[in-house]
């Protein structure tokens, strides 16, 4: 096709001219919160009604899983094995997906327990339910799509 374009004057020079390669964009910085930033954050997440607000600042800020991750969890995916509770993050369930399908268990710090998440857990009418339920799904019917996108407008929105 490209040699075609070359014979009928469509192209020009040598399709292996790296002059005819796209420029790399150039990535956005991203800065990581300071230690204020995140102690604001958790204690505004502390006042927030809606559950998936509330838990998944707290969970990112003590777990470092992916915001989509955090959204999709099921009640389920709440467990302990020996005194260790920890989050069982995959892709086992309908409309569940996780980056590169990395199938992994995440730790859950005591800072969580103490905070209640257990208990929020346990006090969910659908023990076998979402962990969220008040997070939207997306057009794939995913609850964790466009995850990065409720936390940050969350934060631009309540703290500027």
């Amino acid at each position: 096709m490209l040699e075609w374009g070359l014979q009928e004057g469509k192209l020009t020079g040598s399709v292996t001219d790296t002059k005819l390669r796209l420029p790399k964009s150039k990535p956005a910085i991203r800065l990581p919160y300071s230690d204020a930033d995140t102690a604001q954050i958790l204690q505004a997440a502390r006042a927030e009604a809606r559950p998936s607000i509330r838990w998944v600042q707290w969970m990112l800020a003590f777990s470092g899983m992916r915001a989509g991750d955090a959204f999709q969890l099921s009640v389920s995916n709440l467990r302990q094995a020996s005194s260790i509770h920890y989050f069982a993050i995959h892709e086992d369930d309908a409309g569940k997906s996780v980056k590169n399908g990395e199938r992994r268990s995440v730790s859950m710090h005591s800072a969580l327990i103490a905070e209640g998440l257990l208990e929020y857990a346990k006090s969910l009418p659908n023990q076998s339910g979402p962990l969220f339920s008040d997070k939207e799904l997306d057009q794939h019917g995913n609850r964790g799509g466009r995850a990065w996108n409720v936390t940050g407008l969350w934060v631009r929105r309540t703290l500027g």
